[in-house]
């Protein structure tokens, strides 16, 4: 069907005009709509055509409460025919193919439309000022924007619960498209960005102002409801920009804080993870990434989280090694200036060990507990609530365990590498230096009680 008959405006009571998946129908007829006064819902979604014809009179059904969408093509339908339909609600899709002026968009009067919930904006590439113009209520929930440039409103809808942005239709991609400080939305709990030309993410996405002097009496949200976060086929994008170890241990700033759920995939240039900034998402339950650029940084991670038990028996091994020698050291009574320095860095981080030994073994605990907790739950469920409720067990917690076994498992690893440049700030120096990067002998300092691990003599100063 191509065409309706005039003679359907003569349904002067009618309330539900219908002409969704119409693949064909090229619009309403052309004289008599102004009839339909009692019009409430007019669904449109679905067909061909690109050009869906509203009549002349449209802009006076005003008692309209839902419109599927409305196509602005050259010599067609015109924006101003939304600018009384105040009465819209539920979800209304607007496409817009043609180059427009401010003045032109600001006739919608989006603004003005309280009841709309949802709104679904292509703009391709306007005019900023044009799109600034198509500003929607603050009421609206779910916003779906696809084009360029985007708009600095978006940071303002403050009720707004899910975005997703599309920039398919961007003439310039690769181009320094940055994001805008999306972290400040206080509700926002779902976010895609799908095929957005950015190469950089930065702090201004979290809502970040490195200008500002931070204030440690307050603390500082950002993403406070985000619940999901994806990015899709954004192929140009190459780093997202990780927070500093001030920043990570800020507990003024939070980041992240109910996120669980976090996808990458078709970012083909996408370098590395923002680690510090991942484990601030203490919620995260989550993660998946199809991202090749970063395989080696993966295949590194997993390394260091397979091998952190044994980098933590290593250690305890040379804290021994350690407080034989600072005994020692004691004993003889060392004087000798440059001996004592380094015999400080010893002792120093000797309790730098002892704190990650301690924590490390306080998660090996933690993990036991929950483990014995989820076993006790299975005697008290069904077999099919078992499985469900050990799956939902094993995933909350995993992504937790692991970033913080990551962390513990950085500090051990930051220790070796310290503990090994002492050793070479005296390795020729005496015996002991040698062994301080291999797993204590016990046996050695057995056979030879009355020997010195230090040999002050033979300790010179730089």
């Amino acid at each position: 069907m191509k065409d309706l008959p005039e003679t359907i405006y003569d349904l002067c009571y009618l309330q539900t005009l219908a002409v969704e998946n119409c693949y064909y129908l090229d619009g309403l007829p052309a004289q008599g709509i102004h009839k339909l006064v009692n019009l409430r819902h007019l669904l449109n979604s679905g067909g061909f055509v690109v050009d869906f014809r509203f009549p002349q009179g449209f802009e006076k059904l005003t008692n309209l409460r839902t419109l599927d969408e409305f196509r602005v093509y050259v010599n067609g339908n015109k924006l101003e025919c939304l600018k009384d339909l105040n009465n819209l609600g539920g979800t209304l899709r607007i496409v817009i193919g043609k180059d427009m002026d401010e003045h032109e968009a600001q006739t919608a009067d989006l603004r003005s439309k309280k009841f709309i919930q949802e709104l679904k904006l292509t703009t391709g590439h306007g005019r900023i000022e044009a799109t600034e113009a198509l500003q929607p209520h603050p009421n609206l929930q779910i916003l779906h924007f696809r084009g360029f440039p985007f708009p600095k409103w978006i940071t303002t809808l403050t009720n707004l619960r899910s975005l997703i942005i599309n920039g398919t239709l961007m003439a310039h991609p690769g181009v320094a498209y940055s994001l805008p400080p999306l972290g400040k939305l206080p509700l926002l709990e779902y976010l895609k960005v799908d095929e957005w030309g950015m190469q950089h993410v930065g702090h201004e996405f979290l809502g970040i102002n490195e200008t500002e002097p931070s204030n440690s009496s307050s603390t500082s949200i950002l993403f406070p409801k985000l619940k999901t976060l994806i990015f899709k086929d954004c192929k140009w994008w190459r780093e997202w920009e990780d927070i500093n170890e001030e920043q990570e241990k800020d507990t003024s700033i939070s980041i992240f804080p109910c996120l669980q759920e976090l996808q990458l995939t078709g970012c083909w240039s996408f370098k590395a993870l923002p680690y510090r900034l991942i484990c601030k998402a203490s919620s995260l339950q989550s993660l998946s990434m199809i991202a090749p650029s970063i395989e080696d940084g993966i295949r590194k991670e997993i390394t260091l989280l397979l091998n952190a038990d044994k980098q933590a028996q290593s250690l305890s091994q040379k804290l021994k090694k350690i407080h034989l020698v600072l005994a020692d050291a004691e004993r003889k009574g060392v004087e000798d200036p440059s001996v004592k320095s380094w015999l400080d860095k010893l002792q120093s981080i000797s309790y730098d060990i002892d704190d990650a030994l301690d924590e490390w073994e306080l998660q090996n605990i933690r993990q036991k507990l929950q483990d014995d907790h989820a076993h006790n739950s299975d005697h008290h469920t069904d077999s099919w609530e078992k499985k469900v409720c050990s799956f939902l067990q094993s995933v909350c917690l995993c992504f937790k365990q692991t970033v913080h076994r990551r962390t513990i498992a950085l500090d051990v690893k930051d220790i070796h590498e310290r503990l090994d440049r002492i050793a070479q700030e005296n390795e020729n120096e005496f015996n002991f230096i040698p062994n301080l990067g291999r797993a204590a002998d016990s046996k050695k300092f057995k056979s030879n009680p009355s020997k010195s691990f230090v040999d002050v003599s033979k300790i010179r100063s730089r």
